[in-house]
C-alpha cells in the first residue's frame, strides 16, 4: 500500500507540475476508489494538499505574483465558509451518523468535480476561441477592483470555502475560474493569490477534519513525499507538451473521476 500511496502522490503531483490545477480534483477521488472512507479521504487530501501549496506559494511570493489586497478580502469569506461546511459536517454527524457524512461527501465531490471538469472544458474553448487580447491585458494591469466586485469575491470566496470543507475541491480551479469570468484582476494575480487561499483554506479544513478524526496523517505524508518528485517532473514537462492537450486529458479525466463518485453513492 506504501507504494500505491507514493505513486498515486507522485502522479498526481505531475498533473499539477504539468497543468497548474487537478490537485483535489483528483487526489479525494482515487482515494475514495481506493477504499478510504470520503470522510477521511477529504481529510487527508487537505492536509496533503496544504503542504504542496506551501511550496508553492513561496514561489509566487518570489514572483510578486501576489495581491495583498486581495488575499485580505477573500480570507475571512473564505474561512467563514470552511467553518460553516465543518459546522454542517459536525451537525450531520451528530443527528445522522458518520454514514450521513459519506454520502454528502461523496455528493459533494462527484457535484463539484463535474462542475471542475465543465469549467475547464469552457476555459479550453475560450482560448480556442482567442478571446483574450492584448488590450485586455492592457486594462487588467491597470484595473481597480470597485465596490460590486469586492462583493462578487465576497460572495465567491465564502461557497468556494463550503465547498472545500466538504470535497476537497475547489480551492483552485473554482475560485481561480471565478474570478478571472467576473472580473478585470490581472490573471497572474488571480493565480498567485489563489494558491494564497488556497493554502489557508486547506490548512484549516484540514485542522477541522482532523478535529473531527478525519485525517490519516502517515497517508498525507506518504503521498506529499511522492508528490515531490513529480511535482519536479511535471514542472520541467510543462515548457515541452501543449498545455492544452493536457489540460483537456485532465478535465476528461475529472469528469470521469465525478461519474464514478456519484455512482458510488448508489453503491456506498
Amino acid at each position: 500500500m506504501d507504494e500505491v500511496l507514493l505513486f498515486i502522490g507522485f502522479a498526481v503531483g505531475m498533473a499539477v507540475g504539468m497543468t497548474g490545477m487537478g490537485g483535489g480534483s483528483l487526489m479525494t477521488p482515487v482515494l475514495i476508489l481506493l477504499g478510504v472512507q470520503p470522510s477521511v479521504a477529504v481529510g487527508t487530501d487537505l492536509i496533503y494538499a496544504s503542504l504542496t501549496k506551501f511550496t508553492a506559494t513561496l514561489f509566487h511570493h518570489r514572483k510578486r505574483n501576489i495581491s495583498r489586497n486581495l488575499i485580505q478580502l477573500m480570507i475571512p469569506a473564505s474561512l467563514g465558509g470552511a467553518i460553516g461546511g465543518w459546522y454542517l459536517l459536525k451537525m450531520l454527524e451528530d443527528h445522522y451518523g458518520i454514514e450521513a457524512v459519506n454520502t454528502l461527501i461523496l455528493i459533494a465531490v462527484g457535484g463539484i468535480l463535474a462542475i471542475v471538469s465543465i469549467i475547464m472544458v469552457l476555459s479550453a474553448l475560450k482560448r480556442f476561441l482567442r478571446t483574450e487580447c492584448e488590450i485586455c491585458e492592457i486594462s487588467c494591469s491597470k484595473y481597480k477592483m470597485d465596490s460590486t466586485d469586492k462583493w462578487k469575491i465576497l460572495g465567491m470566496a465564502f461557497l468556494v470555502g463550503i465547498a472545500v470543507q466538504l470535497s476537497s475541491v475547489g480551492s483552485g480551479v473554482l475560485l481561480g475560474f471565478a474570478l478571472l469570468a467576473t472580473t478585470r484582476i490581472h490573471p497572474r494575480l488571480i493565480v498567485g493569490s489563489d494558491i494564497v487561499i488556497g493554502l489557508l483554506l486547506t490548512a484549516a479544513g484540514g485542522l477541522l477534519h482532523y478535529q473531527l478524526g478525519n485525517v490519516d496523517i502517515l497517508m498525507a505524508l506518504k503521498l506529499f513525499t511522492g508528490s515531490i518528485f513529480g511535482v519536479y517532473i511535471g514542472t520541467s514537462l510543462n515548457s515541452r507538451i501543449n498545455a492544452n492537450t493536457l489540460r483537456t486529458v485532465l478535465s476528461t479525466t475529472i469528469f470521469f473521476s465525478a461519474v464514478i463518485t456519484l455512482g458510488k453513492v448508489f453503491l456506498y
